[in-house]
């Protein structure tokens, strides 16, 4: 089996849906936080998934998008709070691997963070059987 994942979930709406929670502690390690911001950057470093509703984002969605990639390098995950498809488009284009509108289908949030948690873990497992291939 490979080694867990650990997720970060942003944002009141996310971690207060104890269903998502319980899904995803069941197999990754979970940060709960309520907003980001920069001086907060240390809390998220390890993540290799950060799902946040982009009303924890001081009001720059895409802003927060591109400082948690440069920042973690994670596949973020953005959910909606009261986004127009042109910032949904922004937030994309700066790095956001995944979007999800209100209302939130917490089941679909939590399959495609476990997805793109299982796709990192494995991707890191070929890593480092190649790096040992290598030696």
């Amino acid at each position: 089996m490979s080694a867990p994942c650990h997720v970060c979930l942003i944002g009141r709406p996310l971690w207060r849906d104890w269903e998502l929670v319980e899904r995803l502690v069941q197999k990754h390690e979970v940060t709960l936080l309520h907003a980001i911001a920069p001086r907060d950057l240390h809390l998220v470093a390890h993540s290799d998934i950060v799902a946040v509703d982009s009303r924890a984002c001081d009001a720059d969605p895409r802003g927060c998008v591109e400082l948690l990639r440069r920042s973690t390098g994670a596949a973020i995950v953005l959910l909606d709070g009261g986004l127009g498809q042109r910032e949904v488009a922004t937030v994309l284009h700066a790095g956001a691997q995944d979007y999800f509108s209100e209302p939130f289908d917490f089941a679909l949030i939590a399959e495609r963070l476990t997805y793109l948690a299982e796709s990192r873990s494995a991707a890191r497992a070929r890593a480092r059987k190649d790096a040992d291939g290598r030696v």
